[in-house]
């Protein structure tokens, strides 16, 4: 399947509202598909397939199930029609922020490999968080930054709210870089392609407590913590228990992730 040409055939032009840049590097969309792991007989989601060059490379690899969701309308009525004969895809034209990923799988675990629109992208990692019961790994093609900042370590500059959220819940890895010229437009900005998986035995992490306390602490990033998490549980006063597993004297950039779980674990309210 020759990318250019669906998209020459199809008049096909990316629309800047939906943040699109396709991908046409053959060589490389297999390479995304391989990050994955084996894929064959699983239950897959994408997001964003545009011309459908990373639909095809999924569907090569013979997944139980691929449900693509495809926001723009053109795009949609194409991979209807060019990937018709696959009785194992389906393609909703929807938007994925607002979309229930179950009712698709039937409560069956999912994967998502995608190259994410950059203008949700963050946003939709952070809705899957929320859910991750529903899922098995996340093979995602994010802008650099974003992918820095996820896998970034105390005392790094790109270490924040997005970097405890993630490696709290989930173990994530970096596989590759993409330059601007392998897409259509080419972006401003390099790409890259991180592997997500959740962990397991974190039912008791709220994301919603845990993404409260980053922003208390990172808000004030260069400040020592002990002020906004003493703002943070308002009336009731920071005991001494809290002084056996984190220096209240650092800043929230010098705080590890396990430090932030235990600072969540002590905070009851929310």
């Amino acid at each position: 399947m020759k990318i250019q040409e669906i998209i020459k055939k199809y008049d096909l032009s990316t629309k800047k509202k939906f943040g699109q840049n396709f991908l046409v590097d053959e060589l490389l969309l297999d390479k995304i598909v391989s990050v994955a792991g084996n894929i064959t007989n699983t239950n897959v989601m994408e997001i964003g397939p545009g011309p459908g060059g990373l639909t095809f490379s999924i569907l090569k690899q013979n997944p139980k199930k691929l449900v693509s969701i495809e926001i723009d309308k053109d795009c949609f009525n194409l991979l209807k029609i060019e990937f018709e004969s696959y009785k194992n895809f389906e393609v909703i034209n929807e938007d994925a922020l607002k979309i229930d990923e179950h009712q698709y799988f039937h409560n069956e675990k999912i994967n998502v490999i995608a190259n994410l629109p950059y203008n949700v992208g963050t946003a939709l990692l952070i809705k899957w968080l929320d859910n991750l019961f529903l899922f098995n790994s996340f093979t995602l093609l994010l802008q650099k930054e974003v992918v820095d900042r996820i896998i970034a370590t105390p005392c790094n500059k790109n270490y924040g709210r997005l970097s405890v959220i993630v490696q709290a819940l989930c173990d994530a890895k970096k596989a590759f870089d993409i330059k601007p010229t392998s897409f259509i437009p080419a972006p401003k900005v390099i790409s890259s392609v991180i592997h997500i998986i959740p962990k397991k035995n974190i039912e008791n992490i709220n994301i919603t407590k845990l993404s409260n306390i980053t922003l208390a602490l990172f808000n004030q990033r260069r400040k020592i913590i002990k002020n906004p998490l003493q703002n943070l549980i308002k009336n009731q006063k920071l005991s001494s228990d809290v002084l056996k597993f984190v220096d209240l004297n650092k800043r929230a950039e010098e705080l590890t992730v396990d430090e932030f779980i235990k600072i969540h674990n002590y905070i009851k309210i929310f």
